[in-house]
């Protein structure tokens, strides 16, 4: 049984803008509540593109990270705590 089987309706989202990613991704989890928006912009444009599920993946991998380095957030990718960043971003 397939999922299509399990959905009531598809539903079609378009991609945060940045603006919103700013305003949902910092409230999202922990690791982002003080971070340098510029890092957010930065990963959005890279990695995530508004994508709320590519942030989600994203995320997933980033919080191993810091749960592995013993660190509360990453910072700036390629420098700092987290240089593993470039990394985790597909290519």
């Amino acid at each position: 049984m397939g999922v299509n089987s399990r959905l009531y309706a598809h539903q079609r989202f378009t991609a945060l803008t940045p603006t919103e990613v700013l305003a949902v991704i910092s409230g999202y989890h922990r690791i982002y509540s003080d971070a340098d928006p510029t890092v957010l912009r930065l990963v959005d444009e890279v990695c995530a593109h508004g994508n709320f599920r590519a942030w989600a993946r994203f995320t997933h991998h980033v919080d191993r990270l810091c749960t592995r380095t013993g660190l509360p957030r990453c910072d700036e990718p390629g420098t700092g705590s987290c240089g593993s960043w470039p990394r985790l971003i597909p290519e």
